[in-house]
């Protein structure tokens, strides 16, 4: 005679107690104790994946994003590029913000999940026929979900409002409109809008099932969106990134080197942004695919930008930007309509109708101004529309989808480390050499290993540095806290090998840190992972 209604088809620990001298019975949902490596997904149809193909690894599934981003992080753990997770999906189609509040005891606080990714949309919740009511509603009742989460010890994350194929300009102001406050509030976030946005707010042709749902490669591009490593940032204690301000790097041609961002895992939407100030001309930006190498340049003529694709065409800017003031550059590709847009200080300079796999991007490379300022780098994983790019112009930090935010510390405002990255991801920015091949630097300057990676605290650091110069090994945690460090002076060329328990005096705990080598002309940073 039990009804099991509340709890069928949800995991979780429920107790029920049998009261045999009254026949009666309660049924409590109490979580014995919080697994820190589970994540529950608690949405609507397309947070289950309606509309996409049963997944072959497990028939319960289907390919939406969610399940396709847990394919992505068990490959991960078994590579050794992050943490070992658990997802366990407890959406339900149709839902809105209330239906969530209504089950959230029985079906959330059962699930003992550490982390929460709440996944709805506008329009379930009735933007088509209530507009700012329903606006206001799903505002008021997220908040109150996100801030449920957080009082019963959860870390929440929230997916941004996606396309409809029957939305009007009307209904898309609204979602561009929530998805502006869900960038800014207190919890990590996905832009999922930027990734298959036809620029209307309907899906890209080719991308959905239905007016509703994505198909698989729609949720595919949905799912890259998401930064790989943000539950690994998350597990680690990194917190939400600030806007930092008084400081920048000063670099032009006189600094042989450039500043490199290579995106976690296959990246398809992206938007990338940094300011300059310089009275100069030439190469200030590169983009690479697997092949080929684009850039944005001043031109010398006009002090304008144009960027050169690196698959084709052009994009031919109007602003001056040599005048020595600050201006804010942002470019954001579409991979799936095939659209590239270049905005100087939140104004479009053009659009070129293009698509490519993006391999890396860097400051300060080839022939770049004789000197330049740089500050605010940002990498987002998911491309922006008019409304995002006026609002990063104006100084907001947005935060869905930022795999990479460093603010370029020159004077050290944040810390010792003038690339340190505080977007809530494990990816760093790199220094490598501007005019020498990788080969050539070694050669020149030597070379900097370590081994094995990931280890159980047996790390070992090998060098081999080619000048007479101070060595510097210091060893971060994924916050930036210093663990460990070790310094000499090197004399020679001969091979240095340094075991873990030189550079810190107590074992480390399981997690992923970054080691900083630095001599007067060779600079590397390796991340390392302890399991």
């Amino acid at each position: 005679g039990i009804d099991y209604t509340d709890i069928y088809n949800f995991n979780g620990e429920y107790t029920i107690t049998v009261d045999m001298k009254n026949f009666t019975y309660t049924v409590s949902n109490s979580c014995s104790s919080i697994d820190d490596m589970k994540i529950s997904i608690m949405g609507s149809s397309v947070g289950k994946g309606f509309g996409a193909s049963v997944a072959t690894d497990d028939n319960t599934q289907y390919m939406g994003y969610a399940h396709q981003y847990d394919l992505l992080l068990r490959d991960r753990a078994n590579n050794g590029r992050g943490e070992n997770w658990m997802f366990s999906n407890i959406s339900i189609g149709g839902d809105k913000t209330t239906n969530l509040l209504n089950r959230y005891d029985r079906h959330l606080l059962t699930d003992c999940s550490k982390y929460v990714v709440y996944a709805l949309s506008l329009a379930n919740e009735g933007v088509f026929t209530i507009g700012q009511v329903a606006f206001d509603q799903f505002k008021t009742n997220m908040e109150t979900l996100i801030q449920k989460a957080k009082d019963d010890g959860k870390i929440p994350v929230v997916i941004g409002n996606y396309a409809n194929g029957n939305y009007t300009s009307t209904q898309y102001d609204f979602i561009k409109n929530m998805n502006l406050l869900i960038h800014q509030w207190d919890v990590p976030s996905v832009n999922v809008m930027g990734a298959i946005d036809d620029g209307t707010g309907k899906w890209v042709a080719g991308h959905s099932t239905d007016s509703g749902h994505p198909n698989d490669l729609g949720y595919k591009k949905m799912m890259h969106a998401i930064v790989p490593s943000l539950f690994d940032a998350l597990h680690a204690g990194k917190s939400q990134p600030q806007l930092v301000s008084g400081t920048y790097m000063s670099l032009g041609n006189q600094v042989a080197k450039k500043y490199v961002v290579t995106p976690e895992e296959e990246v398809h939407a992206f938007t990338t942004s940094f300011e300059i100030k310089t009275s100069g001309q030439g190469t200030i930006f590169e983009v690479n695919d697997a092949s080929n190498s684009g850039n944005i340049t001043i031109d010398a003529t006009n002090g304008a930008l144009v960027y050169n694709s690196p698959v084709t065409g052009q994009i031919t800017g109007a602003e001056i930007v040599n005048d020595d003031a600050w201006h804010t550059i942002s470019l954001t590709h579409f991979y799936a309509r095939g659209e590239t847009i270049l905005y100087v200080d939140g104004v479009e300079e053009g659009k070129l109708s293009e698509k490519y796999l993006l391999n890396t991007v860097a400051i300060n490379n080839g022939t770049m101004p004789t000197a330049i300022d740089y500050r605010n780098l940002f990498f987002y994983r998911s491309g922006m529309n008019q409304e995002e790019i006026t609002r990063l112009n104006a100084g907001d930090l947005l935060k869905s989808s930022l795999e990479i935010y460093a603010p370029l510390d020159g004077q050290q405002v944040v810390g010792n480390d003038p690339l340190v990255n505080l977007a809530q991801s494990t990816n760093t920015v790199v220094e490598e050499a501007n005019t020498l091949s990788t080969e050539d630097v070694i050669k020149k300057t030597g070379s900097f290993k370590v081994f094995p990676n990931p280890s159980k605290n047996n790390v070992f650091f090998q060098y081999n540095i080619k000048e007479s110069t101070n060595v510097e090994i210091t060893l971060y945690s994924l916050i930036g806290n210093k663990v460990g460090e070790y310094s000499h002076k090197n004399q020679n060329s001969g091979d240095y090998k340094l075991t873990l328990n030189d550079l810190v005096s107590n074992r480390l705990s399981k997690g992923v840190y970054f080691c900083n080598f630095n001599t007067s002309s060779f600079r590397e940073t390796i991340k390392i992972i302890i399991e």
